[in-house]
């Protein structure tokens, strides 16, 4: 139900994204909003959770090195981006540096991932991933999920179309989820390879979408829940973050943060996203930081993306970092 052309998803800009610089600077403009990211202390997301915050705060004091460098970097809480479905891109676009907004960084991550799928250098595995994340066999997969997921693509212009036949299958007696659930599968486009993930993620909440994202919500016994978004953007995920990665010539690390639970330690997880090509750059660029917190010791419920604003500083003798990576 789509074409294949693609838009121009920068609307009111005059510059292309070819015209945008391909890497950014860690370090922000000015010492002054050094020092107010200073300020911005770990504690306004630790919660009560006191293990958690001596882990960050050894975090944001040691820093992280990598292997076989002489430098390390030393992470502060870039303080907190709006929990919706832009997250991800905000957040990117404050650790590195603030000289784009966040729609910018969205933007450029749906061009960049248009072309690699013109050059044909994605790997055959990245479609199936898609699937299994948007689009899963939901008669499988129950001994580890309690709750699967389908996003379909719903047109604007086809939703009153979808209410009127949801309408008319409740007046025949069936119950408003079920109702809505086969329609919108009838009239929607699901998420589950390459084109539809770039239309996907390209939704940004703003007056320049042209559909919606519906959530089906699948329990073993059946439909659970129908979920209209509209006017949210589409939330990234991990290829997001690997073509972020290839865009901007860099690693992107994810320090995602669990507290303790079930007599268990709190624990930081450094989650590599490496370019989904080689990179030829003349100069290594160096990472980026993102904070994601759990909710959790299993890890779920880790949804929602913060920035780490990294400063480069010398390793001295003696002094360890918190991590090598």
């Amino acid at each position: 139900m789509y074409s294949s052309e693609d838009c121009d998803i920068i609307m009111g800009q005059d510059r292309s994204l070819a015209d945008m610089p391909c890497s950014l600077p860690l370090e922000t403009s000015s010492s002054d909003s050094l020092v107010s990211i200073a300020d911005s202390s770990f504690s306004s997301i630790s919660g009560d959770d006191a293990g958690l915050l001596t882990e960050l705060t050894k975090l944001s004091q040691s820093g992280v090195a990598l292997t076989g460098g002489s430098c390390c970097y030393t992470l502060q809480y870039g303080g907190e981006v709006a929990r919706a479905g832009n997250c991800l891109f905000d957040a990117l676009a404050l650790a590195l540096g603030g000289f784009e907004s966040g729609s910018e960084v969205r933007a450029r991550c749906v061009a960049q991932f248009r072309k690699l799928m013109q050059k044909n250098v994605l790997l055959e595995g990245i479609e199936q991933r898609i699937a299994n994340q948007y689009a899963p066999d939901i008669t499988c997969g129950w001994g580890v999920e309690c709750v699967q997921e389908h996003k379909l693509l719903i047109r604007f212009g086809d939703l009153a179309q979808a209410e009127a036949a949801i309408a008319e299958r409740t007046d025949a007696g069936l119950d408003w989820t079920n109702a809505a659930g086969t329609v919108y599968e009838e009239l929607g486009e699901k998420v589950d390879d390459l084109a539809s993930w770039g239309r996907y993620m390209a939704l940004d909440g703003s007056q320049r979408d042209d559909c919606c994202v519906v959530t089906l919500q699948y329990v073993e016994e059946g439909l659970l829940s129908v979920e209209i978004s509209e006017g949210q953007g589409s939330f990234g995920d991990d290829l997001a973050i690997e073509v972020l990665a290839t865009q901007y010539h860099r690693e992107i690390y994810v320090v995602q943060a669990h507290g303790g639970g079930f007599d268990e330690e709190p624990a930081l997880f450094f989650l590599p996203h490496k370019p989904l090509t080689e990179q030829h750059d003349a100069e290594h660029l160096p990472p980026v930081f993102l904070l994601m917190k759990g909710s959790d010791w299993r890890c779920c419920g880790a949804d929602h993306y913060d920035p780490l604003i990294a400063q480069k500083r010398m390793l001295t003798d003696g002094a360890k970092p918190y991590i090598t990576l």
